[in-house]
Formats: structure tokens, sequence, C-alpha cells
């Protein structure tokens, strides 16, 4: 028989205790074509995560179920903030069993063509793109059948593995995914946008959306509403890109009679008033990527905002009182701790009582990540590594920058104190006279 580990090393994020919806999509998926999983989920940031003992817990259960005649199949996602721990465990699961490793994730999937078996040595099978159908024909033995598997060893055709969202079972309904307080849900993944620092693309950059089953996110919804759900962190890229499917998984989630905040990541640009109107009626948290309010900024990141329009919609969020927060990048290339600066009074001026800002980090796949060198970026040695330095941008003023996003985040930045400037306009964006 063919026995699967699901072994997902994570990271817990503070006053975040929901459960993986990726992991569990891809449980779902296995549990679907009834193969046994054994579903370890680990924070590789928690104090008592040590690598060994979980490699150990590995070990045994895979020689206990090879000692039975089974073959067993180790299956892994990669990110950046894994890829040492999941380097160490690899090694010593592939000295030690006789185990098939099966390697996927963001690591992978944007890893360039031909470089999988020298970076990774032990793997045996590769999975780029959507992993629930991909990891299933991979334990099956039928690797001819989908793009995007690769085995070690033989040519690498650098493709995605890509599938309809529609059939996919729901690990909610299913109930691997137990419906607690505060959840994540998806409704579509893709984006058709092409920021350079970001990875929400398929792997061959095409810039495809794919939306789930209206049927059954109707059937998620009402057990949402039924277990009296608290929040839902709704992970679609651009929530609204299409107002037609916004519109429609709005209905949804009021026809469910879902109380729950609704937390949704839109683009200010994009407000129209029918998705405003369609609003009314939920409990709703936006949240907008505006990234930095600086032209020249936005064009180098290909994030071009439209700030007299983005003003102009912070207007009518404020006239119609729906929550919103702002979210800025800090480490972008041409940015400086005066324009990150002129960035947050911008959307003080505005109005904006709620902005967050975080570091920039070069995500592999990304048109930012391979202009290192270009740019002059420097990253910090962490197990997430942060840029800190750019060639416009010092570590001082990155710390600096770090400083004044603290205060952001925590809510403790009162408007107008960094400056004491005199207002103009010049190409859209807000600048400042000594």
């Amino acid at each position: 028989m063919k026995k699967a580990i699901l072994l997902s090393l994570e990271v817990d994020r503070q006053a975040d205790g929901r459960k993986s919806l990726g992991n569990a999509s891809i449980l779902a998926s296995l549990d679907s074509h009834n193969i046994p999983v054994k579903n370890i989920i680990i924070a590789v940031n928690s104090d008592d995560f040590n690598v060994n003992r979980i490699t150990e817990e590995v070990i045994i259960y895979i020689k206990r179920h090879e000692s039975s005649g089974d073959d067993c199949f180790l299956c892994l996602g990669l990110y950046v903030w894994n890829e040492e721990s999941s380097q160490t465990l690899i090694r010593q699961v592939k000295q030690r069993t006789n185990a098939t490793i099966i390697l996927g994730g963001p690591q992978v999937s944007y890893a360039s063509k031909g470089k999988l078996e020298a970076a990774y040595p032990g793997v045996d099978i590769f999975i780029r793109g959507y992993g629930e159908k991909a990891l299933v024909a991979a334990i099956e033995g039928q690797h001819e059948n989908v793009a995007g598997i690769h085995l070690a060893g033989l040519p690498d055709k650098g493709l995605q593995a890509d599938h309809s969202l529609e059939d996919l079972p729901s690990p909610y309904i299913t109930g691997l995914l137990p419906i607690v307080s505060s959840i994540h849900w998806e409704t579509q993944r893709g984006c058709p946008y092409a920021c350079e620092f970001c990875q929400h693309k398929s792997a061959d950059n095409r810039h495809k959306v794919k939306t789930f089953s209206y049927e059954i996110l109707e059937e998620e919804a009402r057990l949402f509403a039924q277990a009296n759900v608290k929040r839902i962190s709704i992970l679609d890229p651009i929530f609204h890109h299409s107002e037609g499917h916004a519109l429609r998984v709005l209905q949804i989630l009021k026809d469910a009679g879902v109380k729950a905040e609704i937390s949704l990541q839109c683009r200010l640009e994009m407000l129209t008033n029918d998705f405003l109107d369609a609003l009314n009626g939920l409990k709703v948290d936006l949240e907008f990527g505006l990234q930095t309010a600086i032209r020249s900024e936005s064009l180098l990141i290909r994030r071009g905002n439209n700030m007299k329009t983005a003003a102009q919609k912070l207007k009518q969020l404020k006239q119609r009182q729906i929550p919103f927060e702002i979210s800025l990048i800090y480490g972008l290339p041409s940015q400086t701790l005066e324009s990150f600066k002129r960035s947050i009074d911008w959307c003080h001026q505005h109005g904006v009582t709620r902005i967050k800002a975080w570091p920039l980090m070069l995500l592999r796949g990304t048109a930012l990540y391979e202009r290192k060198e270009e740019f002059g970026f420097v990253e910090s040695d962490e197990a997430i590594p942060l840029v800190i330095q750019s060639n416009t941008c010092s570590i001082e003023d990155n710390k600096k920058m770090a400083e004044l996003a603290n205060q952001l985040n925590l809510g403790q930045l009162e408007p107008n104190h960094l400056l004491a400037p005199e207002y103009g306009v010049e190409q859209d964006v807000i600048f400042y006279r000594a």
C-alpha cells in the first residue's frame, strides 16, 4: 500500500491561530483519492521547533510502514522560511529510508528550468504549480499525464501543473479543516497584474485567475454562518478584479446569513459604486496594497498607482464609513527614507487612520529577485531574508524605516509629525518644498 506523509513546516503569525488552508486543500485531495496520509504541521518559528526531532519522527513512521511492505511518499511544500530545515530533513530521510521524496511549493514552482536537482539533492519528484491533483498523480505513478511533474534525472520541461479549481474537494465541507472563529477562505486564485515584487502569478508568468465552484462556495458560506464564524480572511489577491465574481460572492455571503467580519484585499482605483453598494449588509474590512504614493517608485515595480483616483476613492470610503487600511512597502527600488515618509504623509493627508508597512522581500520568481544587482539590494541573514539596503537607502536609513513601520503597525504614529510640509501636486504625487 502507498502511504503519504504530508509535512508542512509553516510560520505561525502572532494572534493567528488559523490552520493552513493550503495544507488542508492538499490533504482533502489526497483523502478524496483514498491515499492514507499522516499530516504533520509544525511552526518553524516556535520556541520548541527542532528539525532533528521532527526528522526522527518522520523516519520512525516511514521505517515502520516500510517494514510492512508499504511504499512511503514524503511530501513537502518548500517556502523561503523552511528551506534550510527542509534540506536537513531531506538529507537524513534519504540516507536512512527508501521513501520517495516529493517537493513542491513556491521555491520549486519558481525555480529556473534545469536547476532543481542541483539545488535539492535527494528529491525524487518535483511539482511546479498547483499541487492538489499533481501530487495525487505523482503518488499514483501517473506522471506522464500531468504537466508540472518533474522526475529527478529526466529532462526538465519547466512546466507547471495547472488544473481547474471547480472540482477540488473542500477541506471545510469534508471536515478536514475545522471551522473555528477566525478562518481563511479562497474564492479564486491568481492575479491579472504583474507587480514585480509579487508571486501571485503562475510560474510561467501567465497572469490567469481561476475561480472555485460557486456551489461549493455557497455550501461553505452556510457552514460558516452555522458555526458563527467571527472573521473570514479572503485570500484572493484582488478580490474584485472581476466585479461580476465579487458581486456574486458577496451575495452568497448575504444569502447564507454570514455575520463575520470579512477581510477583502482590493485595489483602490478599481472601486466602483456597484461594488461599494454590494458591501451593504455585510461587515467588511477592506485592505489596499498601495505600496507607495511616489509615482516613480510605483512604476519601477509595475504597480503604477493613479493617485488622483486613489484620493477620490478614499473620500468615498470615508463618506460611506467603510472600514479600511492601507499597506506600504519599504526598501523599494529608488526609495529613500524621505520618500517613504512622503508616502506615509500622503496617507495621513487623505484621512487614512490605519496604515501598515512591511519590508520588501525578494521572492523567487519575481522580477525584483532577478534584479538584485541592478538595484543594489542587500538582504538580511535571517530565515526570511528582508531587504536592508539598496542603491538609494543605507542600512541606517532602512532601520529608521523599520522603526516608522513598527510605529505604524502598532497605531502609534501620529499624523503630520514627520515633516511640516508645504503641499503641492506634481505628476499626481504629493511633494514637499523645503
